[in-house]
């Protein structure tokens, strides 16, 4: 059986597209998942890198293999995110896997 990874990132004031107000913040990453969805549905596939890339987070080597593909009944892109401390929010990721295998 193939072990859970978590996919974490914090998006605070160390990222240019947080801003000290909170409400701005969750319209921002509402956002990027929509279109990350619209993209999963219209394209097919979604790498973690291209959500980091939409966030303004750093890529990752695992973010190129990792990611969500389109399936009937399949997960949707979701951040599932927490707020931590002063507007700091973390975002837990729960791509599908290795995306690379299903192209």
């Amino acid at each position: 059986m193939e072990q859970q990874q978590s996919y974490e990132a914090v998006f605070d004031q160390s990222n240019h597209n947080w801003r000290q107000d909170p409400i701005y913040n969750h319209l921002f990453l509402k956002g990027v998942q929509q279109y990350m969805n619209n993209m999963l549905q219209v394209r097919g596939h979604v790498f973690l890198n291209e959500v980091f890339d939409s966030l303004g987070m750093p890529r990752t080597s695992f973010g190129q293999i990792i990611g969500w593909f389109w399936e009937e009944g399949s997960n949707i892109v979701d951040f599932l995110p927490t707020e931590i401390q002063e507007g700091s929010v973390r975002l837990t990721f729960n791509p599908d896997g290795e995306v690379y295998t299903k192209l």
